[in-house]
């Protein structure tokens, strides 16, 4: 199977976290999400400092990795915090 890896980028210590795996996007971004959300999480405190990368696939039938030239973002997790209703 492929699966997309990701990393969150953080400004303040100038490093990307341990890449996350995920069969799809969107499942990906909800956990994001809910993390961004959660104030005991430290991206939930310091959403401004944290930003979502999209780094390439990972294929679990060859173990090799596919690298992006470039990482490409997926917004500032601040962008994910829910707006009060």
């Amino acid at each position: 199977m492929i699966y997309e890896v990701f990393s969150v980028f953080d400004s303040k210590v100038g490093v990307y976290s341990q890449p996350m795996f995920a069969l799809h996007r969107g499942d990906l971004l909800r956990t994001f999400t809910e993390a961004v959300n959660d104030s005991n999480t430290k991206v939930g405190k310091y959403p401004d400092d944290h930003t979502l990368f999209y780094i390439g696939t990972y294929d679990d039938e060859t173990a090799m990795f596919s690298s992006l030239p470039t990482p490409t973002s997926l917004g500032l997790a601040v962008n994910y915090v829910h707006k009060p209703v």
